[in-house]
């Protein structure tokens, strides 16, 4: 009859191989003298060493020397921790593979997953199957099927579509930024973190959503790059432009700078519906235009843009008191060089130069409540002859 071992049969001098502790009892000692396993040690680093675990094989096949692990496993190697169920260690290759409810941490990094395949010789691990990592440099997880973990190079690779949850180093500066793309990298150390994200990304916060199919956070710089067709939206702007990028100044965002066909849409106009649409074929709202922009914040809101090279911008602005009937205006201005600047929610100053022009026009238009129809006369009956007529039908009018 054949021996089986995890589904594997096993060779038949295995039983020859298992040390009497084990053909005794089938449990490995919980200590790590006891039985760390033996095997040629790395010219720079020792093998991972078992700490424990409830069953153990030794399986010698020519100069290969493989281990079976089964129950409570725990290993280290040097840094490095690894808890799980199940465990082969292959001497040979020095390659150990982790299966079922695996937990692989080191000073920096920690990884849960259905699987680590730990490789000695490059020190990098590959997770597989439900992965959830955290840099517990920062609190930044990440979500995905598969990471690689390049510990020499402090890296890692997460895929396919990761959900990424970064946060600043002090959570209290600034909002964590939630991202989403098909593939992340990542790299922390002591002092920052960033982030490379590919292809089909989408970044969320409460005061920002970006889209776009590249995105680089460097939280040293405090700068989130956008590049290949990014949008951004925040509480006041809807921005588009082939760069993007957006400047942080402890985790709260100071200033957006688009380059290359950029143009910003003010959100924030309290225009009635109906003045737009006395201003036939113009945009339903504000815009600025230009090759670049800078988009600067304040508290409150936007403090001032900047449109340079080809700029233009359209705004529309109320030029009566508040009431059923208001007076507006459209300006609509071009030149290379346009700043505006901002109180509140509403344009204060334009500054335009190097050749530019303009247009303005004003409407009255009716703004409050429905169009009231002129009253019309009620005709009234004369009493008398309705009584009369009323008698001769025999109907009664009472």
């Amino acid at each position: 009859m054949s021996r089986r071992w995890n589904g594997r049969p096993l060779p038949r001098a295995l039983p020859l191989l298992l040390t009497a502790g084990l053909l005794a009892g089938g449990v490995l000692p919980s200590t790590a003298s006891a039985q760390r396993p033996q095997g040629p040690p790395a010219a720079d680093e020792p093998p991972v060493v078992i700490d424990h675990a409830d069953e153990i094989r030794r399986v010698v096949e020519g100069d290969s020397l493989t281990y079976y692990l089964e129950g409570n496993v725990r290993a280290h190697r040097e840094a490095v921790q690894i808890r799980s169920r199940q465990a082969t260690i292959y001497r040979r290759s020095r390659v150990a593979d982790f299966q079922r409810d695996v937990h692989f941490w080191d000073r920096t990094t920690e990884i849960y997953a259905d699987r680590v395949v730990y490789d000695e010789e490059t020190n990098i691990a590959h997770a597989t199957g439900r992965v959830q990592l955290i840099d517990r440099e920062s609190g930044s997880q990440v979500a995905a099927d598969t990471v690689d973990y390049f510990r020499d190079e402090e890296r890692l690779v997460a895929r396919p579509r990761p959900h990424g949850v970064i946060l600043p180093r002090d959570s209290l500066a600034g909002e964590p930024f939630d991202i989403y793309a098909d593939e992340m990298r990542l790299h922390s150390d002591s002092l920052a973190t960033t982030v490379v994200a590919v292809d089909s990304v989408l970044i969320e916060r409460a005061d920002l959503t970006a889209v776009g199919d590249s995105l680089f956070y460097d939280e040293d710089e405090g700068r989130i790059a956008l590049r290949i067709r990014p949008r951004v939206e925040t509480a006041e702007t809807f921005l588009t432009a082939e760069r993007i990028d957006v400047l942080l100044v402890e985790e709260e965002i100071s200033a957006l700078v688009a380059r290359d066909r950029a143009r910003a849409i003010t959100k924030t106009d309290s225009i009635p519906a109906a003045v737009p649409a006395a201003f036939d074929d113009v945009s339903r709202t504000s815009f600025l235009e230009g090759d670049s922009l800078y988009i600067a914040f304040a508290a409150e809101g936007i403090d001032w843009l900047v449109a340079e090279g080809d700029a233009r911008s359209l705004n529309y602005t109320r030029e009566s008191p508040a009431g059923p009937i208001e007076t507006w205006s459209v300006n609509y201005l071009l030149g290379e060089r346009l700043r505006l600047s901002f109180s509140g929610d509403s344009l204060t100053v334009v500054v335009a130069s190097g050749g530019h022009r303009g247009i303005y026009r004003s409407e009255e238009v009716r703004v409050g409540g429905p169009v009231r129809r002129e009253s019309e006369p009620i005709p009234l009956m004369d009493l008398t002859a309705a009584v009369h007529a009323g008698r001769r039908s025999g109907s009664s009018t009472w």
